[in-house]
């Protein structure tokens, strides 16, 4: 593997200056765990290359006392206009992320391109995969949550997207998740082209991956798609898109038919559902309705408390469950993961649910838990489409809950038909996927409650229409 040479580049000194001084502004970022912090720790560096003036680094650091890692890399320049969120470190100094420049889009996919490592003072960084020449022609941003920054390159070879991690987790499921739909040649995934990993220098260990480049695919987002078609039928008493959502049924059908692999290696492969999975998954809800209820008040709470001999029973009918299947899944299958383009449905985004920490977010679960994650979805899209036409009668709430259950039905038509028969036998399926619906709309409630009180009778309406046989 070839390494790259640091001999014109500063030495490593110039950049840790930079980054120390740019504690307090890098704790403020979106993606920071630990907002005000006065102080950094740097782990290592990583200097990549020098250009025009700019020094192009990578780092490993955390914010004391707290030990979560993160990795970004750099730009050290003169230029207040160079890179992502720019800051002066010193006078006519800035620092700024990097994955805007052109310059590090550059040195990227030429690295993928020669399989190239950078070594650190403790650790190494590898890329890995297999790209065609091409010219740079344009970088863009794409935005990102609180743990990633996307943007899309333009080539010569194609259009493609660089996707960085920001936590420095093992854990995060989705280069692992890519690697393995891109082997089953997923229709319905995005093509994984190249990874970029941080592993240790020598010997053995395991290697966390900092970025994923993937194949572009043009589309539209989902929940916009979904959302506008539920306005028109609030609107104008239009019926929902059939084709839609049974469409997006089938894709789902695809994307677990590619997960349920009996063949691949032990962390991925598909597992019978023990009563202790059950107990766990019992005890989830259990823990979810707790949280909820002690974030309500006056009726919202005593509504909630009436629904707990219904949420009992449907968490008595999990034991119906043991002998059946669990699997790795998306893990936080919505709208909002999923892109229209003309041949139907891309699925997006395999880091999992937010809240889930570690180990959890590689945990295997039921199918039918990405289908209720989804059928919540739907409930959410008809609520805002009513909040965006200001319609509050009578006749327009009715049609906003006619759309919602006319998508769910084909939503799960479509994906029983297209199902492989090995996951699930379609009796219980429907049932399956409202338990989980349920576990969802108690998740929002409490998050609702937090952040968006307003909001919170959505999850709540979500949790009476789980929890009743008319879904």
């Amino acid at each position: 593997m070839p390494r790259w040479r640091k001999s014109q580049l500063p030495d490593d000194a110039e950049v840790v200056e930079a980054l120390k001084a740019a504690a307090d502004h890098l704790s403020g970022t979106r993606w920071s765990g630990r907002k005000g912090a006065s102080e950094l720790s740097i782990r290592d560096v990583f200097l990549f290359l020098e250009r025009n003036g700019r020094t192009f680094f990578g780092a490993v650091f955390s914010f004391p006392p707290s030990e979560e890692a993160y990795f970004a890399p750099f730009i050290l320049s003169s230029s207040k206009k160079a890179g992502l969120r720019p800051f002066e470190v010193a006078p006519g100094k800035y620092l700024a992320e990097a994955e805007r420049s052109r310059g590090f889009a550059g040195f990227t996919l030429k690295m993928i391109r020669r399989g190239g490592c950078v070594e650190g003072t403790r650790s190494e960084i590898a890329w890995t995969g297999k790209l065609r020449p091409g010219r740079l022609e344009s970088v863009q941003s794409l935005g990102g949550d609180t743990t990633n920054v996307v943007v899309a390159l333009k080539t010569s070879a194609g259009k493609m997207v660089l996707k960085s991690y920001r936590t420095v987790d093992p854990c995060n499921p989705e280069p692992e998740l890519l690697t393995h739909l891109s082997r089953q040649k997923c229709a319905v995934t995005p093509r994984l082209l190249g990874a970029c990993s941080l592993g240790p220098k020598e010997g053995t260990g395991q290697a966390t991956v900092l970025s994923v480049l993937l194949r572009h695919v043009q589309g539209w987002p989902g929940f916009e798609a979904f959302t506008g078609n539920a306005a028109r039928a609030i609107l104008k008493g239009l019926p929902p898109h059939y084709c839609m959502p049974r469409r997006l049924g089938e894709a789902v059908a695809e994307l677990h038919s590619c997960l349920f692999d009996p063949r691949a290696p032990a962390a991925l492969r598909p597992e019978q559902i023990l009563s202790h999975d059950v107990a766990r998954w019992s005890g989830l809800i259990e823990e979810r309705f707790n949280e909820a209820l002690g974030l309500l008040e006056g009726a919202r709470k005593e509504r909630l408390e009436n629904l707990k001999p219904q949420l009992d029973a449907a968490i008595k009918g999990m034991n119906a469950w043991n002998g059946g299947w669990k699997m790795r899944t998306h893990q936080d299958l919505h709208l909002g993961q999923v892109l229209v383009h003309r041949s139907g449905f891309l699925i997006i985004d395999f880091e999992g649910e937010p809240l889930r920490r570690g180990p959890q977010r590689l945990e295997k679960l039921p199918p039918a838990r990405d289908l209720g994650t989804m059928l919540r979805s739907f409930s959410y899209a008809a609520a805002v489409a009513l909040k965006r036409t200001g319609r509050t009668d009578h006749d327009s709430i009715a049609r906003a809950e006619g759309w919602e259950r006319l998508n769910s039905s084909s939503f799960m038509q479509g994906y029983i038909e297209a199902r492989p028969p090995s996951i699930v036998e379609p009796e219980g399926l429907a049932g399956c996927a409202r338990v989980w619906a349920a576990e969802k709309a108690l998740y929002e409630i409490a998050y609702e409650a937090r952040f968006r009180p307003d909001w919170v009778d959505i999850p709540l309406e979500g949790l009476v229409s789980a929890l009743s046989s008319g879904r």
